[in-house]
């Protein structure tokens, strides 16, 4: 039977339809491969963004005594930028602290770092990257000020950004390599110091967190090895010295490590742990009067010191007539290190 007028425009109605809904299924198959493509890219991305990308440098830089520093002290940067007014953003509360919109971020947080107000520099900085979220420099300082301020896993992860922005930056890498060994990731501090040893080979800095890293993983030998190094580039760095000899000492070479503790202690007179650890060393080759002078100046320089207290407190009972400060003794020779089990810088 010939279909009426009616069922030919139904049929034409449903064919319609029936086209729309295939054509909008393939389309919505599309979209979905397009927003696929899209989430991974932006995942790999993302991957990509949160590992640090390290290249060599087109120069090297020289190093500083300012590089080889304590592990416990973060590294100073002598670089000032420009004044720079951000644009204002919201308040972001701190207690009874806030970021004003408006304030020079970068003046503000050099100013509250310097004066140790580590939470609220972090508050500029965070305010500052917001504006100028590539600039390499900002995230390096609000790495040192979250390790200042004790919190290690934030402060890796804007160091990491810093190493990114800036993958030529020395002290970048040195400074994720101590702030790693704080964490105990001392593998992940080994691989960035040599990172470093390798964009630059005259870096004391780089050889000395090599030193640390390789110590901390009781590899003594290849410590020892990376930390001579260091010294060779920048011997009259008393932390690298104290940390040579600790290494030696450990290695079963305590007369060889009382040279290196002396040598630190001359560089570094005023910490307590230096002139624990050569008290300890100058104990251990058999020189006890020498040992407990080097304690008593220890407690001199850092009551607070348990371990030089202790060790002047179980050693000074044995030798009597001894009580005042003795100037560091003089060693007939100079040779390898030995040192203590006091805290490694």
């Amino acid at each position: 039977m010939t279909p009426t007028r009616n069922e030919r425009n139904d049929n034409r109605l449903l064919m319609w339809v029936a086209g729309s809904v295939v054509a909008g299924a393939a389309t919505i198959a599309v979209l979905a491969g397009l927003a696929a493509q899209r989430e991974a890219h932006e995942a790999e991305a993302l991957s990509a963004h949160s590992r640090p990308v390290f290249r060599p440098m087109a120069a090297p830089l020289e190093p500083t005594r300012e590089d080889a520093v304590s592990a416990g002290e973060a590294l100073l940067t002598r670089y000032e930028p420009a004044a720079v007014v951000a644009e204002p953003v919201a308040a972001q509360e701190l207690g009874e602290f806030a970021v004003e919109p408006g304030e020079n971020f970068v003046a503000r947080a050099l100013e509250t770092y310097g004066a140790r107000e580590f939470d609220h520099a972090v508050a500029y900085l965070e305010a500052e990257i917001a504006d100028r979220p590539q600039r390499a420099w900002t995230h390096y300082m609000l790495g040192l000020a979250l390790w200042k301020a004790g919190r290690l896993d934030e402060a890796e992860v804007a160091m990491e950004q810093s190493a990114t922005l800036a993958p030529d930056s020395l002290k970048t890498l040195v400074n994720l390599a101590r702030i790693r060994n704080d964490q105990g990731d001392f593998r992940g501090a080994l691989e960035v110091a040599r990172v470093g040893v390798q964009t630059d080979p005259q870096n004391a800095s780089a050889h000395f967190l090599e030193g640390r890293s390789l110590l901390n993983l009781g590899r003594v030998a290849d410590a020892i090895t990376s930390l001579s190094a260091s010294l060779a580039i920048d011997a009259d760095n008393g932390y690298v010295q104290n940390l040579y000899g600790l290494a030696l000492m450990r290695q079963g070479q305590v007369d060889e490590a009382v040279t290196s503790f002396v040598r630190a202690s001359t560089l570094e007179p005023h910490v307590g742990y230096v002139q624990n650890n050569l008290g300890m060393a100058l104990e251990l080759s058999g020189r006890t009067a020498e040992a407990v002078a080097a304690y008593r100046r220890g407690v001199a320089v850092d009551p607070t010191h348990g371990k030089v207290v202790a060790n002047l407190a179980r050693l000074a009972p044995t030798v009597a007539g001894r009580a005042e400060v003795s100037p560091i003794p003089a060693l007939e020779a100079e040779g390898p290190l030995v040192a203590d089990n006091s805290s490694a810088p």
